[in-house]
């Protein structure tokens, strides 16, 4: 190990897991946050969704986009499917 490295922990310390995975008893690395609950979420278990940015709307905000992506754990994508 080079003496710059000496300070690093291993990857498997400290990665963050999926927490639907690690709740079934397996471990997988997570890949993104959930925008609503803040979980921890692997690829198998990450959605994508354009959702409105209605609610940012200001004049300062002129020429963004209408719709903005962000990633939802299941449950949260289900429950904004169910409006």
């Amino acid at each position: 190990m080079a003496v710059q490295d000496s300070w690093r922990m291993p990857e498997e310390v400290h990665a963050v897991k999926c927490y639907v995975h690690a709740k079934a008893g397996a471990r997988e690395e997570a890949v993104a946050v959930c925008h609503v609950c803040g979980m921890a979420v692997c690829l198998e278990h990450a959605v994508e969704r354009n959702v409105p940015l209605e609610q940012l709307r200001s004049p300062g905000l002129a020429g963004y986009p209408d719709r903005s992506m962000v990633i939802l754990c299941q449950r949260d994508a289900q429950a904004l499917s169910d409006r």
